[in-house]
């Protein structure tokens, strides 16, 4: 029996979904939400059903009306489908509008990307369907919420850049729509192809549209049907909200539940994204393309439909982008394309135009943070070769050579070309790449060549897919690398990744944004770091919540203990840390000083300047110095960082991860003395011509220090005993 749901408005149970935001550069236009909803509590369930036939069948069915509702989406508390053990191979529920017959298909693993939650249907009534297998395990659907949208207010206001709106209609199958907020996001050229939209668009964005139809006559936008609709995985989402030239986010969707086809597979094409340019010129334009609203004259059958409009390219930086090209509210997060080209160069997030000769503005794609996020990838957009180290990284390098690295392959979205393994080492300012020993089993082995010691040691492992890609490890190499010390001797005086309290002290007159430790939780919103920088988990950073938790009104200090870092006569101290600022791009630098009478007295080490937008518009750096060229290592060493918002109100986020102080001797050693006896003579013969036929390792035999012993040392070593 099919039974119909009457609906209960209640104002307790009215709840809106969060208003699209407005657009605040300029003269900011003020939005209308173009889905406008409210949630009826329900209370439906197909109790607990256990099918024990032969074959697949549907097992329980329900109609759910919402009258006058321009569109439905439905809660569910539970969906229970049948088989734990294989998500895949589950019982599966159907759900179907009645208006026009488009039906989502969810089983145990989709249902729980898509959060236990429909796609969006339009009209007012859908049919629930519980389709069971036979293996005797339990199907239990409930559904207690349904999300009701309201039909739109007539008089959308809009920003022209001169009183006429130009844009026309478009089908570019790159370009989508997120629901419910309304924005525009894109699907771009990462390994995943995956999707961009404005940061200030990524807290509402839970599901990506494509193939958008026309709104209805009244303005009310008409939803794709389900096989066009994508679930977010928030995994994977990384934002910035950080005003103009700061506004953007990075983000995946799993496969649809239908077809099973990710949203590029089913699109087919995506934009290629490339570096802005320097200069605009005289003659260049810039395209918009996405769906944004509109307002009378236009037909408001084109409210939040794919429209597009061509306009005059006026400036670019490292930040911003600006345009004379017509844009409204729901055109947040549309592509910035370059018409000379065809390419991506940004993301649309502000308005200002209007009549008065101003300009909309884009994210540019040469913003660091930005760049940083598309180099490091999370949850479904991570398509890479992953490598783990069973044996660690190295603490320090023999200076001679020879410290030994074990690299493996632990998980590969892609086929590996083994014969490409590389250890990559910066030797005298370059990286030279050493071929990697093949152990089988996807393990492979390597020698650090010689090194001097007292430095820094920057290196990274690659690997070539079969088709050419390049993946390394850490990822973004050589931008970020791992960091090593050549050390005869080494010891860690103070290593401190924050997993625990070592008796950090903060301080400072900030009225917000005080530095706390902790797992980051602000989501990469509004300029706060994602993650820690180590993998460790925690790291400090300037408070640690989502939202509006920046450092306002002062300054914060973060303090280290004290730190014993008394050396020796052949020794030299080191200090290396990773640090994340993002500022806004306003006028407040980022401060590290260092002491070495316990914080009597303080020496600046670095200043993160905010006039440097690659280091200070998000993103985590490592940092690495001898402490001996700032200030003499004593047994009262301090350091502390301090971020602050004292000028013009701006975005200041900041954090610290992986403070180190370590301590390493220096012992010269002698090219050309195999036998360590401290000189060169017959007698070192015999070890290097064994070393030579064994494909062994010794630093004192690697006379041309290219990380092996081989024929190539051969005439070297002979001059060495000549003389």
């Amino acid at each position: 029996m099919i039974t119909k749901i009457k609906s209960t408005f209640s104002m307790a149970s009215l709840v809106l979904v969060a208003l699209l935001p407005s657009l605040i550069w300029a003269q900011a236009t003020p939005v209308v939400n173009p889905y406008p909803s409210h949630d009826v509590e329900i209370s439906v369930t197909s109790g607990k059903i256990v099918h024990d036939g032969n074959e697949p069948a549907m097992v329980w069915s329900e109609e759910i009306s919402m009258p006058q509702a321009e569109w439905i989406r439905l809660k569910f508390s539970q969906i229970i489908l049948g088989n734990k053990s294989d998500e895949s191979n589950s019982s599966w529920i159907r759900i179907t509008s009645l208006e026009d017959k488009a039906y989502q298909l969810l089983n145990a693993k989709s249902a729980a990307q898509w959060q236990n939650k429909s796609a969006y249907f339009n009209g007012d009534a859908v049919r629930i369907e519980l389709f069971a297998i036979p293996n005797g395990r339990m199907n239990l659907v409930t559904l207690d919420a349904v999300v009701v949208g309201e039909r739109i207010d007539e008089g959308l206001n809009a920003t022209i850049c001169d009183g006429v709106d130009d844009r026309q209609l478009s089908d570019d199958i790159r370009v989508g729509r997120a629901i419910p907020n309304g924005c525009t996001l894109w699907l771009f050229n990462d390994r995943n192809n995956c999707l961009l939209t404005a940061g200030h668009c990524a807290g509402g964005t839970d599901v990506a549209s494509f193939n958008v139809p026309l709104s209805n006559s009244n303005g009310q936008p008409v939803f794709p049907p389900p096989e066009d609709q994508y679930a977010v995985d928030f995994d994977s989402m990384q934002a910035t909200n950080g005003g103009t030239g700061n506004d953007w986010a990075y983000f995946g969707c799993f496969p649809n539940s239908n077809t099973g086809l990710t949203a590029f597979q089913a699109q087919g094409d995506s934009f290629e994204l490339v570096d802005a340019p320097q200069t605009a010129g005289a003659d260049d334009m810039i395209r918009i393309t996405g769906h944004g609203s509109t307002s009378a004259p236009v037909s408001p059958t084109w409210n939040g439909a794919q429209k597009t409009h061509v306009g005059p390219f006026t400036s670019t930086s490292t930040t911003e982008l600006r345009y004379r090209t017509d844009t409204t509210g729901g055109n947040s997060g549309s592509p910035v394309i370059f018409e000379p080209t065809g390419q991506a160069i940004g993301i649309h997030t502000h308005g200002g135009c209007g009549n008065g000769g101003g300009t909309n503005l884009g994210t540019s794609s040469l913003n660091a943070g930005f760049a940083n996020a598309l180099a490091n990838p999370l949850g479904i957009c991570d398509i890479s070769i992953r490598f783990s180290f069973p044996s660690g990284l190295p603490e320090s390098l023999t200076p001679e050579g020879g410290t030994t690295l074990i690299v493996t392959i632990d998980d590969s979205d892609v086929d590996a070309d083994n014969s490409t393994m590389a250890l990559n080492v910066e030797i005298a300012g370059s990286f030279q790449a050493i071929p990697m020993t093949d152990l089988g089993g996807d393990q492979f082995e390597v020698a650090f060549p010689a090194t001097t010691c007292g430095e820094s040691v920057r290196f990274f492992v690659s690997v070539d897919s079969v088709t050419g890609d390049t993946f390394t490890s850490p990822t973004n190499a050589p931008s970020n690398t791992y960091d090593v010390i050549s050390a005869s001797g080494f010891f860690a005086a103070f290593d401190d990744n924050f997993e625990t309290n070592q008796n950090w002290t903060v301080s400072g007159n900030a009225a917000t944004g005080q530095w706390q430790r902790g797992i980051p939780v602000g989501g990469g919103d509004r300029g706060d770091p994602p993650t820690d920088a180590d993998g460790s988990g925690a790291c400090y950073l300037t408070e640690n919540s989502a939202g509006n938790t920046d450092v306002d009104d002062g300054s914060t200090i973060l303090t280290s203990p004290t730190i014993d870092l008394t050396i020796g006569a052949n020794e030299e101290a080191f200090l290396s840390y990773s640090r994340w600022f993002n500022n806004g791009g306003e006028e407040d630098d980022f401060e590290v000083e260092i002491s070495n009478d316990n914080g009597a007295t303080w020496l600046a080490l670095e200043t993160v300047a905010a006039s440097d937008p690659i280091n200070t518009i998000g993103g985590w750096i490592r940092v690495v110095f001898n402490v001996r060229d700032v200030i003499e290592p004593t047994a009262q060493m301090r350091v502390r960082f301090t971020a602050s918002d004292t000028g013009n109100p701006s975005i200041v986020e900041a954090g610290v991860d992986g403070v180190d102080f370590s301590v390493v001797e220096c012992v010269d050693f002698l090219l050309g003395d195999v036998n360590l006896d401290g000189v060169i003579n017959l007698l070192d013969v015999a070890p290097f011509i064994e070393l030579l036929n064994s494909g062994g390792y010794q630093g004192e035999a690697d006379i041309n220090q290219d990380g092996v012993v081989n024929l190539l040392d051969v005439a070297l070593f002979i001059d060495l005993l000549g003389n």
